[in-house]
């Protein structure tokens, strides 16, 4: 039998395993994400499935490497591993993934072990299939905000107030697919006058089109229900707009705010 390691990449954030047996399989457990795209800050395991028994001395290592093929990428050698199976087939490598545009793209995982007779393990599946994306959506200004209404007075909420509508610039796929079949915008307020943080009004916006000037629309009433407890708008607050656009592997930008600011 030649060794062979198969390499899984997991996201265990949403994971439960109430036993702490690993298999995932009683009521009420959740198995772990099988991910093919990470970004930088992000935590995940990788999981070494060997086809028979490993030697536990020397201990099985795993090595990666960034931004494979192209020079500049970072390399990790020689990580232990973070638990394992009694019968020394299943091995768990948990990582943070590092930031930085020269660790991104291509992603090559090395594991260096032997089996019980000592012939190395040379033989891997899945060992690039697994990609960083560390480019963040390019940076954009936040276009002009309108209030919509039966009565609307430029610069103002008031009453009649029913919805906003805010313009955010969306690149083409060209410049950057990944907005794309899964990217979103959030509207984003502070209240100048009596906040303390921005506060994401409503549910994200999924991206569709691209454009200068994309139209994304809030409620009203949605605005009132975000702002917390004891920053509610009363009359004399200031409040200022901004939209935050996120890639499909959670890459974020905040755009700058926009120049229409309401009291």
């Amino acid at each position: 039998l030649v060794p062979q390691a198969e390499f899984i990449f997991m996201d265990m954030a949403n994971a439960v395993d109430g036993n702490g047996d690993g298999d995932y399989e009683d009521e009420g457990e959740t198995p772990p994400d099988i991910v093919y795209f990470g970004r930088g800050g992000q935590n995940i395991t990788i999981f070494v499935e060997m086809n028979e028994p490993l030697k536990r001395t020397p201990a099985p290592t795993l090595s990666y490497i960034y931004n494979y093929g192209v020079v500049g990428g970072d390399t990790v050698l020689n990580v232990i591993s973070d638990s394992s199976d009694a019968d020394s087939i299943e091995w768990y490598y948990d990582i943070t993934l590092a930031d930085g545009d020269t660790n991104d793209a291509a992603f090559h995982a090395i594991f260096t072990a032997q089996d019980r007779s000592g012939n190395p393990v040379e033989n891997f599946v899945g060992a690039d299939i697994f990609q960083v994306d560390n480019i963040h959506p390019p940076a954009f200004g936040t276009g002009t905000v309108v209030t919509h209404g039966e009565i609307t007075v430029e610069g103002w909420f008031n009453g009649n107030t029913d919805s906003i509508e805010v313009k955010i610039p969306i690149v083409n796929p060209s410049t950057d697919s990944t907005l794309y079949l899964g990217g979103s915008v959030d509207v984003q307020l502070y209240n100048i006058t009596r906040g303390t943080q921005w506060v994401t009004v409503a549910e994200s916006d999924s991206i569709i089109d691209p454009g200068d000037s994309i139209s994304f629309f809030r409620i009203f009433d949605s605005i009132l229900t975000q702002l917390p407890d004891g920053t509610d708008l009363v009359l004399g607050d200031s409040i200022k707009v901004r939209g935050k656009v996120t890639d499909r592997n959670g890459n974020e930008t905040i755009g700058t705010e926009s120049t229409s600011k309401f009291v």
